[in-house]
Parts: C-alpha cells; sequence; structure tokens
C-alpha cells in the first residue's frame, strides 16, 4: 500500500508532481483517507467611514456607537449581528415617547433573511400578576405590606412567579422602567424600596433584605427622615446625597423611584418636586447578561405605601398583561401633576411618520441582503426590516465531489448518466454554514482503477466540486490524503 498526500493552494485543483518512481500494478485501487480545505466567505470590511447606522422613529433620530472595526467573514457573523442588535438598542434614550419601552432585535431567519426589527414593552401595572408575599392592595392600587406583626422586617414583597417571570430591560437589550411612587412613609420606620434583580423573588425565600447578597439595582426609602439608598452592581451599597422629599399621604406629586434603562446604562432616579425632570443618583452599564427580575419590597406596614406602579417588560407577549393599546389603560393614566418621568402614551407607541433606517453603506447593506441603504417604513408603529436576499456567505453544500482528472476510476455518476471518475463524495465533518472543510474515514473505500497494464505515474490530478461539478472557491491551503494498494492486498 503506498500514501500520497496533495496539495493545493488557493485552488480547488490539485496538480502534483511525483518525482519519484510509483508504479502501479495492473488492476490497482485508489482510495480517499482524509482531506481538508477552507471554503473562501464573502466578507465585509467594517472600518471608520462605515460602522454607524442611523434612524428615524417618529421625533426620535439617532446615529449610533461605531461598530467593532474588523473584517466580518462566516466565522465571525453571528457575533456581528450580535452586535448590531446591541449598538441599536443601545442607542434607545428613556426619555422619548416615541422609543421608551423600545427594543431592537437582529436575527437570520429559516430562509437565511437578515431580519432587523423593533418591539415594544407597554407598560402597565403589574400588581395582578405578581405573586405577593405578605403583600396586599390597600385600595385605588395603592399597596403595602400585609400585617404589622414583623415591623422593621423585610419579609413583604410582591414579584413575578417563577412561572410568569418578565424580565426587565436592562439597556443592552433596549430601553424601559420600573418604578413605583410613594403614597406615605412614616418619619421613623424602615420603609421600602424598589429593585431590579438577578435573583427571582422566589430565590430569596421570604426574606427580603435590601442588600448585596439579593439586590442587583435598587432604590431604598427608608424613611422621611433620611436620604435614599442605592444598590448597584458595581457601586454596591451606598447612601445618596439626596434625602426623600415628599411621601404625603395623597398627594399626587410624592417622590417617584425609577429604574430605567437607557443609552445602554442602568440609572437609578428620583423625581421630586425639586428635581421634576429627574434627578441621578447612578448609573452603570450591566455587562453580566443575566436576567434582570422586578421586585418591590416592604418592611413595614405603618405608613408605608405604595401608588402608581408601572413596568415595561422587555417582551408583550406573556399572557395576563397588555398586548396591545387597547387594553393599555394605564398608558393615559396622568402620572402626576409636577413630576416628568419617562411614560408611554397611545401617541408614542401609534403610527409614526417619519420612519426609516440607513445602513453604514450600500455595500455593507448587500452585503446583509439589503437592495437598498436606505429604507422607508412610513408610518408605522415599529420597524421591521428583512433583507431582500439570503445571506449565504459561504458555499453551503453538505457533500463535495473528489474527482480524478488523469486516472480512470470504474466509477459512475447517475446524475450525469454517465461514467465519471469519482474517487470519493465526501461528508462534512463540521458545521456547513462554516468556511472549514474536514473529511475523515477509518475505514476507506478502495476503488478499481482502469490500468490493464503497469502504470507510471508521474503526477496526480483531481478537483473538488460540488454535486453539479461546479468549482468550489477554495482559500488556502488544501490537502488530500490518496491510497494505492494492489488488488487483493
Amino acid at each position: 500500500m503506498k500514501l500520497v498526500r496533495l496539495v493545493a493552494n488557493g485552488t480547488n485543483q490539485f496538480n502534483n508532481n511525483i518525482n519519484a518512481d510509483l508504479i502501479l500494478k495492473p488492476y490497482s485501487q485508489i482510495a480517499l483517507l482524509n482531506g481538508n480545505f477552507q471554503k473562501k466567505s464573502k466578507t465585509l470590511v467594517v472600518n471608520s467611514q462605515n460602522d454607524k447606522f442611523t434612524y428615524t422613529i417618529g421625533t426620535y433620530t439617532k446615529t449610533t456607537e461605531a461598530l467593532t472595526h474588523r473584517t466580518i467573514d462566516s466565522d465571525n457573523f453571528e457575533f456581528f449581528l450580535a452586535e448590531i442588535q446591541r449598538v441599536l438598542n443601545e442607542s434607545l434614550a428613556v426619555s422619548d415617547g416615541d422609543v421608551t419601552g423600545m427594543g431592537w432585535k437582529c436575527k437570520m431567519n429559516d430562509k437565511n433573511q437578515v431580519e432587523i426589527e423593533t418591539f415594544y414593552g407597554i407598560n402597565f401595572d403589574p400588581f395582578g400578576v405578581m405573586e405577593k408575599d405578605d403583600a396586599e392592595e390597600v385600595g385605588n392600587n395603592i399597596y403595602r405590606k400585609g400585617n404589622a406583626d414583623n415591623e422593621g422586617v423585610a419579609d413583604g414583597a410582591i414579584f413575578f412567579p417563577t412561572n410568569n417571570l418578565q424580565i426587565a430591560f436592562d439597556g443592552i437589550t433596549g430601553s424601559g422602567f420600573y418604578r413605583c411612587q410613594l403614597n406615605k412613609l412614616s418619619g421613623g420606620g424602615k420603609g421600602c424600596y424598589i429593585s431590579l434583580n438577578e435573583l427571582t423573588g422566589a430565590d430569596m425565600g421570604g426574606s427580603y433584605t435590601f442588600n448585596t447578597s439579593k439586590i442587583t439595582f435598587g432604590i431604598y426609602a427608608e424613611n422621611t427622615g433620611t436620604n435614599y439608598q442605592i444598590i448597584t452592581p458595581t457601586g454596591g451599597l451606598s447612601t445618596s446625597t439626596i434625602a426623600v422629599e415628599s411621601a404625603v399621604d395623597g398627594d399626587v406629586d410624592n417622590d417617584i423611584l425609577s429604574i430605567e434603562a437607557n443609552l445602554g446604562k442602568v440609572r437609578l432616579m428620583i423625581y421630586n418636586k425639586s428635581n421634576p425632570n429627574g434627578i441621578l443618583l447612578a448609573e452603570e452599564a450591566y455587562e453580566r447578561n443575566l436576567e434582570l427580575n422586578p421586585l418591590v419590597g416592604f418592611y413595614d406596614q405603618t405608613d408605608v405605601e405604595i401608588k402608581k406602579l408601572r413596568y415595561t417588560p422587555e417582551d408583550s407577549s406573556t399572557t395576563n398583561k397588555p398586548t396591545n393599546l387597547t387594553n393599555a389603560v394605564s398608558l393615559a393614566e396622568p402620572l402626576a401633576t409636577v413630576l416628568n418621568p419617562p411614560n408611554q402614551k397611545t401617541s408614542n407607541i401609534d403610527e409614526k411618520d417619519p420612519m426609516t433606517f440607513t445602513f453604514p453603506s450600500q455595500n455593507f447593506a448587500e452585503f446583509l441582503g439589503f437592495n437598498s441603504k436606505f429604507i422607508d417604513e412610513s408610518p408605522d408603529e415599529t420597524l421591521l426590516l428583512k433583507s431582500n436576499n439570503g445571506v449565504y456567505l459561504v458555499d453551503t453544500s453538505e457533500s463535495y465531489i473528489v474527482e480524478m482528472t488523469n486516472l480512470k476510476i470504474n466509477s459512475y455518476d447517475g446524475l450525469k448518466e454517465q461514467r465519471k471518475s469519482i474517487l470519493n463524495l465526501i461528508q462534512n465533518g463540521r458545521d456547513s454554514t462554516k468556511s472549514d472543510f474536514t473529511y475523515q474515514t477509518n475505514t476507506p473505500i478502495f476503488l478499481d482503477l482502469d490500468n490493464a497494464f503497469p502504470l507510471q505515474v508521474r503526477n496526480i490530478d483531481c478537483r473538488i466540486v460540488n454535486s453539479d461539478y461546479q468549482d468550489v472557491e477554495i482559500v488556502g491551503e488544501a490537502n488530500l490524503t490518496i491510497l494505492f494498494k494492489e488488488k487483493g492486498e
């Protein structure tokens, strides 16, 4: 038995000279042992000339931050789509009603088309679908701890149950808010807080103490004689410089505690009479990529109540919450007379004009399968951009033909209905959407060569083609290992 390695560079055509005596006896046999090559991939070079998107949604016009400068090909294309989604989401400001509660998604569909779309998390009062652990409504959508037996102990809370978790926006996934307004707060008790947490409410096991082991982002109003305390992932627990200003029973302009996803970060805000447009307690980018779950925790029942609990969940498709504007009645409810926190109204989410999207360049758009750099969807509620063409960066064939071009083999092709010197039909051992192709067999199949007389081999020519005998575009070095043996050996 003889082994021959064949090599090609940047081509599917193997043409290797044999500078040695390679003589095949009559009716020798040939087999393919293994092979590898890299398919040529379409590429896009992202640089300072084509690294930003621009879009307009109603009154909101934005240019994104720059994409990473690099060459995009089949190996990093999925990461590229994820980065597009991220820079689009990080461009959304919660303070603009046209995009409050909005997120972007960028993905490939089952037809290999790129889809870039927006979606809304419609704000609502989630108390009705939340789990109440020693918490209750006292009327008019006002909520408090359920009993006064353990005053000063954080054993009362409202949160989404594990079978109906509704995840919060975190800046990287879009813009939104989770907030409540103080209805009343005691002058010397332990109060209440609002938070977004990596833990679910059920994970906390009935103990909801405001500390860093449980809370990821939170604002704590202890009593009217204290400053707000906050928790963030990197800042930990700290006391802010902002005091509780107004918590008078029934005042429509009491302090609002708000956790907001804005321009790629999570921010903790207080809206009060001195700062009706809000004052920032802290903000930071949330990089842990874990789901954040909303919770309200209560320490006291006496003189501690919240009202106007509002939430824009990342996904508005879940049962038992508003999925369209007609039943999202809370949208039109006045939140306060003086305070001006972010809000959604029917006009914010209704059809908007203009509604446009601009790719960084025409070449960029075509790389993603779109025919045009500029797309106008006006008027509409959301953008839904679907590429005109499927995106195939590499040949996605599952198998290829290795055809000998100067040695005759006793093999035939039913598609061509004729004899063809097919050495093997090789199956891809890797993901067909990736550029690298590897073939390996432990049991090579030997085929008869058509040589009735001894054959001195000076060179070996073969090629790799697709099932229709079209050349495969190959980059870099390609290798094939061929075995020869005498019949009966």
